[in-house]
């Protein structure tokens, strides 16, 4: 059974939420694609210098060494995930204390319709 926190937790935990202080995603994006074109360049470069190659040679993936295939990927992987999973938005999941049912944002319950809902960081769960 769904219940409400005291009052004095609920205003802790509004003030915490409040608190967090993130850049916007576009920014957050934006630095992740500026350390991703670092990192395949810095990549390029030490693929250069082990295969002793001149460093202004074009960096090829057909040419390029295992490990350096292998770094291309790992980074191409480490940037898909912060895209797709660090850098999107918390979803928000609300309790209608009626019906004890959990459901998206909405400001009543697709449920039985009630408005005795709240967001789940302010209630918590009692057996």
């Amino acid at each position: 059974m769904w219940r409400r926190l005291p009052e004095a937790i609920v205003a802790e935990r509004t003030a915490i939420i409040a608190r967090e202080n993130k850049l916007p995603k576009l920014a957050r994006a934006l630095i992740a694609t500026f350390v991703f074109a670092a990192t395949l360049y810095g990549i390029s470069y030490l693929d250069a210098l082990w295969q002793r190659r001149p460093a202004a040679a074009e960096f090829n993936l057909q040419n390029a060494s295992l490990p350096a295939l292998l770094a291309v990927f790992a980074a191409t992987a480490a940037f898909m995930y912060f895209l797709i999973v660090k850098n999107r938005k918390t979803p928000v999941i609300f309790i209608c204390y009626s019906c004890e049912e959990a459901f998206h944002a909405a400001p009543t319950c697709p449920a039985c319709s009630g408005t005795d809902v709240s967001d789940i960081r302010f209630a918590e769960w009692i057996e």
